[in-house]
């Protein structure tokens, strides 16, 4: 025989390789197993850190959130307060600058009035002294006119100062002779 075993000549394997055998088979699935759940375990646990993490953070933006919310409406009640008090500023403020508008155009008319008070008034003044300016000249003449009428009646007439000659004593020196001056003009 050329290599070739006889199967039916040969001893029978003892039953313990065989269950050992088929122990190693059982043993190597088991393994395989075992191997497949720890990377599942391994995966599952690398997805629930993962989801701690994303837990965490969560919760800490959602207390932020609501801390924010908090301080937001705590800054609304304060700015609606602060609204009403302006809101009442600007009544008081308002009706003032009514009233002091009322006044103003009052004022104004008022002092239109006096205006044209004062400027008919100065009118009659000016007419008034125009008036007696007049009658003053008027009388002044008339008193000239009977003085001349009474110098001419006795014979006495003066000449008006403004046309008395000036006499020009011949006594005083002249400052100006002995001194030399350039010529002014054209020439």
């Amino acid at each position: 025989t050329e290599g070739k075993l006889d199967k039916k000549n040969l001893p029978e394997i003892p039953k313990v390789y065989l269950e050992n055998e088929e122990l190693h088979d059982v043993a190597g699935k088991l393994q395989k197993e075992l191997d497949n759940a720890r990377i599942i375990a391994e995966k599952a646990k690398s997805t629930e850190e993962k989801l701690c993490k994303q837990r965490d953070y969560h919760k800490i933006h959602h207390r932020r959130v609501q801390q924010e919310k908090a301080k937001l409406a705590n800054d609304i009640e304060k700015l609606k307060k602060v609204y009403e008090k302006y809101q009442e500023k600007y009544k008081e403020m308002s009706g003032r600058y009514e009233s002091v508008v009322k006044e103003k155009m009052l004022m104004k008319l008022e002092k239109e009035r006096l205006q044209a008070k004062c400027e008919s008034l100065t009118k009659n003044v000016t007419q008034l002294r125009s008036s007696t300016e007049e009658e003053k000249k008027r009388k002044e003449e008339e008193e000239r006119v009977r003085k001349e009428e009474e110098k001419a009646r006795s014979g006495v007439f003066k000449l008006p100062k403004s046309t008395q000659p000036t006499v020009i004593k011949e006594d005083i020196p002249n400052p100006h002779l002995d001194k030399e001056y350039e010529p002014c003009g054209p020439g």
